[in-house]
């Protein structure tokens, strides 16, 4: 089994104001957990990357073997 992905982690959160206009937020950099790991430290439990979803929340980045990933991250609805 591949070890998981350790490596700097960049989340982007994303909050939104009354009206349901994007507030620009601080890019956040997370190094030396898994991906998992940085996006519960981030944001809590309850959040996903697939599956039934309620709101977004944020981005997540990361580079591994050159290349740039980027997924979105949901709220998971109660």
């Amino acid at each position: 089994m591949a070890e998981p992905f350790r490596g700097n982690v960049f989340i982007h959160p994303m909050h939104f104001d009354a009206g349901g206009t994007l507030v620009d937020s601080d890019l956040v950099v997370v190094s030396g957990l898994t991906l998992s790991e940085a996006i519960e430290k981030q944001f809590g439990a309850g959040t996903l990357e697939s599956g039934e979803k309620h709101c977004l929340v944020g981005t997540v980045s990361f580079v591994e073997q050159g290349k740039i990933f980027t997924r979105p991250i949901y709220r998971r609805p109660w």
